[in-house]
């Protein structure tokens, strides 16, 4: 007979490790209402970060052509930078726009650039 939850010693150990901590009840009622409440994506906010990003004025001319979009709160950057560097600084930048909980990277680092 199969358990219906697993309950090994290394799944809890894993659970405790990966998964998310608890949750505060606005948490909560911020993801219940992303499900509910379907909220195009926001192009005008897209557009308000990717500028913010192209006028850093220490960042090499390649590293500001990233593409920024933004769905259900959540931020994506896409494209290749030259340094680590730029990568977190890009993010940090995307991070500073109130009202997005979520940034995902996938700036990747681009070693030989010309």
């Amino acid at each position: 007979e199969i358990p219906a939850k697993p309950t090994t010693k290394e799944y809890q150990e894993f659970k405790a490790d990966f998964l998310p901590k608890h949750m505060d009840m606005y948490e909560k009622f911020c993801n219940l209402s992303e499900k509910i409440l379907k909220i195009k994506p926001d192009a005008k906010r897209a557009a308000e970060i990717q500028e913010a990003i192209e006028h850093k004025n220490y960042l090499p001319d390649t590293d500001k052509h990233v593409s920024v979009t933004v769905e259900n709160r959540t931020v994506t950057l896409k494209g290749k930078v030259s340094s680590e560097e730029a990568r977190r600084d890009i993010e940090d930048t995307a991070v500073s726009f109130v009202g997005y909980n979520r940034v995902s990277n996938f700036l990747e680092i681009e070693s030989n650039r010309s």
